[in-house]
């Protein structure tokens, strides 16, 4: 796990990030105290971070997955947080993608959530992304990637879902950076046709020196070289190393004496007292 220390107005912040298989990494992140990134709080804490920072060097997944239907597959679902079907299924997933398969998804509840509207959808949680199409009068194939420019960020319907109150401000840091636009990448509707079912792919934002692309199709939960970040207080931090500090806690006489009596016959009581006694 790597720390980056980082102060948001008078708050002191903490950004972990662990890296492995989603289904190592993730847990271990949230064990250790941190709150698994949205990709709002991945852009607040790369513009609160060091360029050189691990925040800014290396990209990770954010808690909103992409959902691909078969039967609708000109609409891609953004799933935000705690609708997020990977992160209920962490390990069956991360399996999945093992063994070269998609991670399947039950979309009834979801697809009622839906919205177009990103205003609407922020409040349900999903998304009803149309496929973006090519503009132009003899080409009218998807747009994948599509592109967005750092400066209307916040007017792409994907961006003010997907990044909320952060689109502008993102939108604005990026650009001092020298990156003009933002490529979001999605799983294309022919690949998507093939499946018997939806399924589901979390979102990967690369970093800054791959310009913070919005990869939303990649199907590699098990890779090693997978990463989640998470933020943190410092009082947090405290509280999660004195859980997880592997120095040997302090007991009392009375604590000792009622965990270890149970096992131990009566007519042995005195001569256990006195061996504990000698230990204060």
């Amino acid at each position: 796990m790597e720390i980056t220390k980082v102060q948001d107005g008078k708050k002191s912040l903490e950004i972990g990030t662990s890296q492995g298989s989603f289904d190592q990494s993730y847990p271990t992140l949230l064990k250790a105290g941190f709150r698994f990134h949205s990709a709002e709080q991945e852009a607040r804490a790369r513009k609160l971070s060091e360029r050189d920072s691990c925040v800014n060097r290396s990209g990770t997944y954010v808690n909103i997955t992409h959902i691909y239907q078969p039967k609708d597959s000109g609409i891609v679902l953004i799933v935000y947080g705690k609708h997020n079907p990977i992160l209920a299924n962490p390990t069956e997933a991360a399996n999945a993608h093992r063994n070269g398969k998609e991670f399947y998804v039950n979309v009834d509840k979801l697809t009622d959530l839906a919205e177009r509207n990103p205003k609407k959808a922020i409040k349900s949680g999903v998304l009803a992304l149309p496929r973006p199409m090519k503009k132009g009068m003899f080409d009218s194939s998807e747009a994948n990637p599509f592109e967005v420019s750092v400066d209307k960020l916040a007017e792409n319907p994907y961006f003010a879902f997907t990044l909320r109150d952060e689109a502008k401000p993102y939108g604005q840091f990026l650009k001092s950076t020298g990156i003009k636009s933002v490529p979001v990448y999605l799983v294309n509707e022919a690949d998507t046709k093939k499946e018997s079912n939806p399924f589901a792919r979390l979102l990967w934002v690369r970093n800054l020196g791959y310009g913070s692309v919005f990869s939303g199709d990649g199907r590699v939960l098990d890779s090693s070289l997978g990463r989640v970040r998470g933020v943190r207080s410092s009082a947090s931090a405290v509280s999660a190393s004195q859980q997880n500090s592997k120095e040997p806690r302090e007991f009392t006489y009375s604590q000792i004496m009622r965990m270890v009596k149970p096992f131990v016959a009566k007519r042995n009581h005195g001569r256990l007292e006195d061996k504990v006694r000698k230990q204060f």
